[in-house]
């Protein structure tokens, strides 16, 4: 995201999405902070995902596949968690909290119908390359572009389907199957 989107009077600007699975580590992250962010950097990326958690756990934040809203630092973070996983969005404090909830529901909605019901951390790793196109094609550079999840669920399904039949979409396929290795094997 450049600066002059931070300037303008955006609405649905989104900073981050996040998903962390019960111990607290990264399955999926996505931030859309310009290089001038301290968040563009990796550690820092890291270091506040464990603040995130930590916060959950001293706010009391809803364990029961609930969407709650909490401050942290200048952003404004909607949650969702449940046993296995937990997924944030974050905006700036100052965005309009119900545009970004809203978005936030329809993610999730159509997420679960792109892992096929199965949101766990299997689910998210077993369908990673559909997550990724669903963010991507739902959020550019940090804009809301897209909210229509019928029409974003056939895409990614086009997507699959197309890669599925091409030599880069099996490369994507054994890339995934080496980072689920790589990351326990579940």
């Amino acid at each position: 995201m450049n600066a002059s989107l931070e300037q303008k009077n955006i609405v649905g600007l989104v900073y981050f999405f996040i998903i962390l699975d019960n111990e607290g580590k990264r399955l999926y992250s996505k931030y859309y902070v310009p290089e001038s962010n301290e968040l563009f950097k990796i550690q820092a990326q890291k270091d506040f995902e464990k603040k995130i958690c930590h916060s959950v756990i001293n706010f009391n934040v809803n364990r029961n596949d609930e969407i709650d809203i909490f401050n942290l630092n200048e952003y404004v973070l909607i949650s969702k968690i449940n046993k296995e996983v937990a997924f944030f969005i974050g905006a700036h404090e100052s965005d309009n909290e119900s545009i970004i909830s809203n978005f936030f529901e329809v993610l999730l909605e159509t997420l679960e119908n792109v892992c096929n019901k199965n949101v766990n951390r299997k689910g998210i790793l077993d369908n990673y390359q559909n997550v990724v196109t669903l963010v991507d094609e739902m959020i550019d550079n940090g804009i809301i572009i897209n909210t229509d999840g019928e029409n974003l669920e056939n895409k990614v399904f086009m997507k699959e389907k197309d890669e599925g039949k091409s030599y880069f979409g099996s490369l994507i396929k054994s890339a995934t199957f080496g980072l689920r290795s790589a990351m326990g094997g579940k």
